[in-house]
């Protein structure tokens, strides 16, 4: 039996991490996205780690996935999570300007900023993570 085959079925807990960098260290985008989609924050490090390599390949899923997950954390006012929102807003702003849709990154922002700027200490997260 092919070693890929078995590792994208085995479903033994725990396994997401070493099935993402075998996935990532083949090549296999697709199948590291498959695994990080639906994590929760306990792993945040994982996930970027696959939106990084993701970007070249699968901008889209870069921007959909981060800016779901930071729209998450701003829309519930959840202050002491802010700096994670920060860091899923960098990965959206990566991947849309490495797929040349700057002006599409422009209009989020100017959303994010109507929606979300009487919250004084989202506001200054955004600006001290560089995207203010």
């Amino acid at each position: 039996m092919d070693l890929l085959k078995i590792i994208r079925t085995y479903r033994g807990w725990g396994s997401e991490s070493a099935k993402v960098y075998i996935f990532l260290d083949e090549g296999l985008i697709d199948d590291a996205i498959k695994i990080v989609s639906e994590l929760d924050g306990y792993h945040n490090d994982l996930i970027h780690r696959v939106m990084t390599a993701a970007v070249p390949y699968k901008p889209n899923w870069v921007i959909a996935n981060s800016r779901r997950r930071a729209d998450l954390i701003m829309d519930a006012s959840k202050g002491k999570y802010y700096s994670d929102a920060v860091d899923w807003l960098k990965q959206a702003r990566a991947a849309y300007l490495a797929s040349g849709r700057k002006a599409d990154s422009v209009k989020y922002w100017e959303k994010v900023t109507l929606v979300h700027g009487r919250k004084r200490k989202l506001m200054e997260s955004l600006k001290e993570g560089g995207l203010g």
